[in-house]
């Protein structure tokens, strides 16, 4: 009787397995993988039927100077080929390139280009072809998952390597005429737009009190602004514009219930949509919208001070009497070695034996060969109450600085020596008494973005400073 019942249920459980078969069938109407390989039929259409092509944009990791977004122009064929352009440099913006291309799962829809283009270039590792860094390149992708669905005029993407985005859009006729027909559009909006900027030395948006300063590097944007801790805080976005000069952002900035992903350029500045109001883009003209937050521990650390930057394009950032009285002195006396300064800088840290707070003071400078060489020296650092900062007992040190410190001991070492001892390959440093309140400095240099920093000597003329560009 066991062996009956337990023949019985067997039975009933085979025919319920198949009977959910033949159910889940039914519900879904076709497997996973025949519903695969629709989706990739329907984007294979859509990829190819659009008559003017694809506008494509696509970001990278990288975060550098070449970092940000890239524009390319795409048409895509039936026979798997895909002939495309590049903003990256003129002549890829006026010269046509043909790979293949193809649709593939990959657990989701995946568009691979397999074979070498210029979205190759950007991902390549060496540094000379794609900009980027040697042994990562910019981090950009060729391989990309789809994750929106395949209708409509546009396709978003994320890399399968580097989750880079890359967004596409079905192009004009305007556009792929103006594109293939050797006109170096792609190009042409990139200088448009930094011309939009050219003029603009702090561009500062103020959303109900909330304010952020603005820099557009290129093909990405920098937004600074004040957190609710107090400190300084970067978003460093992917950005491009379109070709009514608005600027696209490939992921929005949000912070504090502002966001916004575009600045639309109404003809004379920009402007940015913000729950439904607009805010316009203005110039802050002397300094950054936000608190000057330099020194040691803090958001910028470091500051440098290059004539041949600061002074160039029919603006001088560095003025007299620091000019004249230090920097001059201290440049003409190295030069007699012969030695040539190319600039110096302040770091503030921590002395890696006391743990003290010191400031170390670096001189790049190059030989008559063109050589270059940085000479270092060290003080240490104190911060008083009121943010008053000043630099005693000067490390001596060896190497570079006893071939150039002999002739900058009475200038630009003895300038920060406010008290103690200072000495370098034998030569004493007197103490100069002075102490320095920081803050920020005056951009009077063309075409300089970077924000500038300055040391302004306590208890003298509030012109007695020196000015330098501000670093991490």
């Amino acid at each position: 009787m066991k062996k009956i019942l337990t023949y019985f249920f067997s039975a009933v459980m085979l025919l319920s397995i198949t009977s959910c078969k033949d159910d889940d069938k039914y519900l879904f109407g076709e497997g996973p993988d025949e519903r695969l390989e629709k989706k990739l039929a329907e984007y294979q259409n859509l990829l190819c039927n659009a008559p003017n092509g694809w506008m494509v944009m696509v970001g990278t990791k990288n975060t550098g100077d070449n970092g940000g977004a890239y524009r390319l122009y795409m048409k895509f064929t039936q026979d798997n080929h895909v002939t495309m352009y590049s903003d990256k440099d003129d002549t890829q913006a006026v010269t046509p390139k043909t790979s293949s291309y193809r649709l593939k799962s990959m657990l989701v829809p995946t568009l691979m280009f397999d074979t070498y283009n210029y979205l190759h270039e950007l991902a390549d590792t060496d540094a000379a072809i794609s900009g980027g860094t040697a042994g990562n390149g910019l981090l950009s992708d060729f391989d990309f998952n789809l994750i929106n669905e395949p209708d409509g005029d546009k396709i978003v993407a994320v890399g399968r390597k580097n989750s880079c985005p890359i967004v596409m859009r079905k192009a004009t006729a305007e556009e792929e005429a103006a594109i293939t027909g050797g006109d170096p559009l792609l190009r042409i909006i990139i200088t448009t737009t930094a011309a939009n900027w050219a003029a603009i030395k702090y561009a500062t948006l103020d959303v109900d009190g909330l304010l952020v300063q603005l820099e557009m590097k290129g093909r990405r944007s920098i937004f600074t602004y004040q957190g609710t801790d107090g400190r300084l805080k970067n978003a460093n976005v992917g950005s491009y514009a379109e070709f009514n000069q608005d600027i696209q952002l490939m992921e929005p900035f949000e912070y504090e219930g502002v966001k916004f992903d575009r600045l639309v350029w109404d003809g004379t500045k920009y402007t940015v949509a913000v729950n439904g109001s607009n805010h316009d883009v203005y110039d802050n003209v002397t300094a950054p919208c936000y608190p000057f937050d330099f020194g040691y521990g803090r958001t910028y650390k470091r500051i440098t001070v290059n004539k041949s930057v600061l002074n160039t394009g029919g603006g001088n950032s560095l003025v007299d009497p620091f000019l004249t009285n230090v920097y001059n002195v201290m440049y003409n006396a190295v030069a007699g070695l012969p030695r040539y300064i190319e600039y110096f800088q302040i770091t503030f840290g921590v002395d890696a034996m006391s743990g003290l707070p010191q400031m170390n003071l670096t001189v790049r400078y190059t030989n008559a060969g063109g050589t270059a060489y940085l000479a270092d020296a060290f003080y240490d650092m104190i911060t008083e109450p009121d943010g008053t900062v000043y630099f005693k007992n000067m490390k001596p040190t060896t190497g570079n600085m006893n071939t150039v410190g002999p002739r900058m001991a009475t200038n630009l070492l003895s300038y920060f020596l406010y008290e103690g001892t200072g000495s370098t390959n034998g030569t004493t440093v007197p103490a100069s008494g002075n102490k320095f309140r920081l803050d920020w400095a005056p951009n009077n240099t063309s075409g300089l973005t970077g924000n500038l920093g300055g040391f302004y000597v306590v208890g003298s003329d509030p012109a007695n400073y020196f000015a330098g560009e501000l670093g991490n």
